[in-house]
C-alpha cells in the first residue's frame, strides 16, 4: 500500500481491509458522537479529505488534476469536487452542516425570546400556548423534522438539561463548554493517530 502514484486497482475491496476500516471507524464515531458531531458534518469533512488526498497523493505524471479525474478516483460528484477544491483548508475543517444541538443551544443562549434581560437562558416550560417553550425552541430550528421529546430525552440522559416536576427545563451550559486544554489535546490526537496510520499504510 506504499504506492502513492495510483490507488490500488481491484474490482472489490479487500474484506479484511474493510473490516479493519470498520473497526477504526467504530472508535472514531464513538468519539464524534461523544462531542455531538453528527453524520452530515463528518460526511462533508470526509468529502473534503477525499478530494485533498486524491489531488495531492495520486497525480498523473505531467497531467493536471481535473475535476473529472478526481470524481473518478473518489466517487464524489463533480459539482462537489469543484466546490471543495475552491475551499480553503479552514473551510474544510468547518463543514456547512451545523450540529442541531449546537444551533439549539445557540438560540437558547442568544435569542431574545429565550433569554432574560441579563442575557441568561430562560428556564423553559416543555410546552406553552404563548411565549417561549422548549417545544418552540426545537420547532424554530428543526421545523417539524424532529420531535422535541426526542431531543429532550437525549439531553436529559446526557445531563445537558434538567427538568423539574412542573416540566420546566433548565439548560446546563457547562455541558457545552470544552475543558481547559481541549484544543491542544485534539491537536495532538489528530497528529498522533495520523502518523500511526501513515506508518501502517506505508508498511
Amino acid at each position: 500500500m506504499s504506492n502513492k502514484s495510483q490507488p490500488t486497482t481491484m474490482t472489490q475491496p479487500s474484506v479484511a481491509l474493510m473490516m479493519a476500516v470498520r473497526k477504526i471507524l467504530y472508535s472514531l464515531v464513538r468519539l464524534l458522537l461523544s462531542f455531538k458531531i453528527v453524520f452530515p458534518q463528518l460526511s462533508e469533512l470526509l468529502k473534503g479529505v477525499y478530494v485533498e488526498v486524491a489531488e495531492k497523493e495520486f497525480p498523473l505524471e505531467n497531467k493536471p488534476q481535473t475535476d473529472t479525474r478526481l470524481s473518478l478516483l473518489t466517487g464524489i460528484h463533480r459539482k462537489d469536487i469543484k466546490r471543495l477544491r475552491n475551499q480553503t483548508a479552514t473551510d474544510r475543517t468547518m463543514p456547512s452542516a451545523v450540529n442541531i444541538g449546537g444551533r439549539l443551544v445557540s438560540l437558547w443562549t442568544r435569542g431574545k425570546a429565550y433569554t432574560n434581560k441579563k442575557g441568561q437562558p430562560l428556564v423553559l416550560p416543555l410546552k406553552a400556548e404563548k411565549g417561549a417553550s422548549f417545544e418552540s425552541l426545537v420547532v424554530d430550528i428543526c421545523k417539524r423534522d424532529i420531535r422535541p421529546r426526542v431531543i429532550l430525552d437525549e439531553w436529559l440522559d446526557k445531563g445537558i438539561v434538567t427538568m423539574d416536576n412542573q416540566k420546566r427545563i433548565t439548560l446546563n451550559q457547562q455541558a457545552f463548554i470544552p475543558a481547559k486544554g481541549f484544543d491542544e489535546k485534539a491537536f495532538f490526537l489528530g497528529h498522533n493517530v495520523s502518523d500511526h496510520l501513515a506508518a501502517t499504510t506505508h508498511n
